[in-house]
């Protein structure tokens, strides 16, 4: 028990996000899945951060593509060996976007739900339109620093609102631990990534065993005569 109870500190030490509280166990579910949303969030930005970071370190080839579209050639573009590009027209040639294929797995770098979404389009405009491939390199670097504030603020978002307690100790998780250990686990406490799941459900695991071995050796007692 307390063997886990230091296992889930440290979890939550290396990254708050693993664990959610809710003093009204009623709202965990939607607390859950709000939480899981912007951690979804997180994961896809972070992966448009990288994928611009390739496009940075490439100006040259990136801006090769740009004049090939520009001449009609509408498919694929390798920038590196595991980055192909190619600009895309939608909403009838309003928007255009930027899709990166990326070891077979396509991505828009246009965060496509709310409030970054026109910087970042017109950024995007404006790498289409360079004239160079020092200022596509630089509006390269506007679009990483798109990326990087949004991390900040979702960052900010999930410690801060959706963690809702970030002064928990070491006795938060010991309570959590024998309360999953004897399985009467109220749910105020949320394990939401992978890792932390993954431990509780061992432990959970473990303790059902434990307390099946004890009940089988309490009943296999040999019974003492008078």
């Amino acid at each position: 028990m307390i063997f886990f109870a230091g296992m889930y500190y440290f979890v939550f030490l290396q990254k708050p996000i693993s664990f959610t509280f809710s003093p009204d166990i009623t709202e965990n579910a939607s607390l859950a899945s709000e939480t899981n949303k912007q951690m979804n969030q997180f994961r896809e930005i972070q992966n448009q951060l990288f994928l611009a970071t390739i496009i940075e370190g490439n100006p040259q080839a990136v801006f090769e593509a740009v004049q090939s579209h520009k001449n009609g050639n509408l498919e694929w573009q390798r920038i590196t060996d595991s980055l192909s590009i190619k600009f895309v027209w939608e909403h009838d040639g309003d928007v255009l976007q930027l899709l990166c294929l990326h070891n077979g797995i396509e991505t828009y770098l246009t965060v496509r739900d709310g409030w970054t979404r026109e910087p970042e389009r017109e950024i995007v405009f404006g790498m289409y339109y360079a004239e160079t491939p020092d200022e596509l390199q630089k509006k390269t670097a506007e679009l990483i620093a798109t990326y990087k504030d949004r991390l900040a603020r979702l960052s900010e978002i999930v410690f801060n609102e959706l963690s809702n307690n970030p002064n928990w100790n070491a006795l938060d998780f010991l309570y959590f631990s024998s309360m999953t250990q004897i399985g009467a686990n109220f749910g105020e406490i949320i394990p939401n990534t992978d890792l932390a799941r993954m431990i509780v459900f061992l432990q959970a695991f473990l303790g059902l065993a434990d307390a099946g071995v004890t009940i089988k050796l309490f009943r296999s007692k040999p019974k003492v005569s008078n």
